[in-house]
């Protein structure tokens, strides 16, 4: 059962109290006035002074309360009806309220003073149930992000970043650089010992096209065997010096292609034909829709990657989330100058934004209420605040009926 259904059931039932007090009251009277006409009862005129003042109060306070909230039996008398009709000014007041009692300094500094924001986060956070909650809305959150995701939008968004990091970027001092530190690295030798071991099998492999093509150069009178032995020595040597390169960290010619590579990101990154070279690849790359091109791969690849890491029925991402926030949590709680300082700087900017938007927030409130259907708000209220107003009515009739007596018996005592 809704909230409002418990609300509009407990109003019913308080107005249903106030009323049929009121209906026990007349017939009160209506008795009283009888066995003191008819009968001449000894008290029966206190029962029917105390009944007749206290409908009089029951009914001078149901109009008073149904004034607030509607026209008393439809009665469009002045001054009822009070809380539709008076709507905008109900709204404006209220804003103003908020802002002059809740939203000045004095009110909020003691409140900003306590807040340990950091400190609570972390402690909510130790809570396991908490860590699972957030990693699967995170991942909820993601896979709700990625099927809605405009891959147009992306896709233009990298290309406009990859043609402005293509325009801004130095590729001379850039590539230059890359050459020098590819020359440095354990890869160059890798690369340099794949070519000679590549240029070895090469060499076996065509041991008869050597000797066929020492014999095309060799002189007629020289022996066949002659040649093979040459053609074969010719072989061994280039295989032998290959190996030495391959094998030997220290080798001159590798050394001489270290220094090669050297000087060709030298080369890259001082002379005019490389900057121009360069300068018409980017100007072409740039023109020729490429980069639209890749920004399209980059962007499915990411697509299919995120995608497969968010079906992934093992939890990873989850996982991954978690131990995050558990290193955060145990970052923070390790150290407490840390937390003091986000903290303070939490509650200077909670205070700098509540005071800077106090008006605002009045505004909001002001706006929200007055774009309410006043009928609607009159509802509302009186869902809120009725069942408390029916006690009115039930005090009413009691106290109004109080009065009576009391007036009946003062006035008995003095004329008698």
């Amino acid at each position: 059962m809704s909230t409002t259904t418990i609300k509009e059931q407990q109003l019913r039932k308080h107005k249903s109290w106030a009323t049929g007090l009121f209906i026990l009251m007349t017939l009160l009277y209506i008795a009283a006035s009888i066995a003191e006409h008819n009968y001449h009862l000894k008290g029966a005129g206190y029962i029917r002074a105390f009944s007749e003042a206290a409908m009089v109060g029951a009914l001078a306070d149901w109009f008073a309360v149904t004034a607030l909230f509607a026209y008393p039996l439809g009665l469009k008398i002045p001054h009822t009806n009070i809380i539709q009709r008076s709507k905008d000014k109900i709204g404006e007041n209220l804003g103003s309220f908020v802002v002059d009692n809740f939203l000045n300094a004095e009110t909020i500094k003691p409140y900003i003073r306590k807040l340990e924001v950091t400190q609570f986060a972390a402690e909510w956070l130790l809570k396991e149930k908490n860590l699972a909650m957030i990693s699967s809305e995170v991942k909820k959150t993601a896979r709700e992000l990625l099927t809605q995701a405009d891959g147009s939008a992306i896709t233009r968004y990298i290309a406009r970043q990859g043609t402005g990091i293509l325009s801004e970027l130095d590729l001379n001092t850039g590539i230059a650089n890359l050459v020098r530190y590819f020359a440095a690295t354990p890869e160059m030798d890798d690369a340099i010992n794949s070519v000679a071991g590549k240029a070895m099998e090469m060499v076996a492999a065509n041991r008869q096209l050597v000797q066929q093509k020492v014999k095309e150069n060799s002189f007629f009178f020289i022996p066949g065997f002659v040649d093979n032995k040459i053609a074969d020595k010719i072989s061994s040597g280039i295989i032998s010096f290959l190996a030495d390169i391959r094998d030997n960290p220290e080798h001159e010619t590798r050394l001489a292609v270290k220094a090669k590579v050297t000087e060709l990101a030298d080369a890259i990154q001082t002379e005019d034909k490389w900057q121009q070279e360069l300068q018409k690849l980017r100007d072409n790359l740039i023109r020729s829709g490429k980069v639209e091109e890749y920004a399209a791969s980059i962007w499915q690849y990411l697509r299919r990657a995120i995608d497969e890491l968010l079906q992934d029925d093992s939890t990873v991402l989850e996982t991954r989330v978690s131990r995050f926030l558990a290193r955060t949590v145990a970052d923070i709680r390790s150290n407490p100058e840390q937390t003091r300082q986000i903290d303070g700087w939490i509650r200077s900017k909670v205070y700098y934004y509540v005071l800077r938007n106090a008006v605002t927030i009045g505004n909001i409130i002001s706006a929200t209420v007055e774009a309410w259907d006043g009928r609607e708000l009159s509802r509302k209220l009186e869902l809120e605040v009725g069942k408390d107003l029916q006690f009115i009515r039930i005090n009413g009739t009691l106290v109004g009926g109080l009065v009576g007596l009391l007036i009946y018996t003062v006035t008995r005592f003095f004329l008698n």
